[in-house]
């Protein structure tokens, strides 16, 4: 029998999931919510994983976006049950998205090290 605390872990991991997902297919929680039929701060609530989705979500996904269910539950296997162009490009979009983050994170505390070294450079 699951602890009431793997049972919110499990909860929480599934909206950490379901957020990739929504994220993968390029869509903000206000347009995903109007697709799926749900108001922004329910899909909020799914995402943090205060709410699991419901089967009509979950059935709704898994036609239109070929969600894979068993890796939405459990994080085993592809986010997707057939990977299409789309999918790939959709990732590839956001490694990208990821990389430049990134290296503009590497850049600002590049620039933050060059400001202090001519700070204490003058003294």
């Amino acid at each position: 029998m699951k602890t009431h605390a793997k049972l919110i872990s499990d909860k929480k991991a599934i909206g950490d999931r379901f957020k990739l997902f929504r994220m993968s297919i390029g869509k903000t929680q206000a347009d995903l919510s109007i697709a799926i039929g749900v108001t922004q701060p329910t899909l909020a609530r799914i995402e943090s994983g205060e709410h699991r989705p419901t089967f009509k979500v979950l059935i709704y996904l898994i036609d239109n976006f070929n969600l894979n269910f068993q890796w939405l539950s459990s994080g085993k296997g592809n986010m997707y049950t057939k990977i299409t162009q789309a999918s790939i490009k959709l990732l590839d979009n956001m490694k990208y998205k990821n990389m430049l983050e990134d290296m503009n994170t590497d850049i600002n505390i590049m620039k933050g090290i060059l400001e202090r070294y001519a700070e204490l450079k003058k003294r």
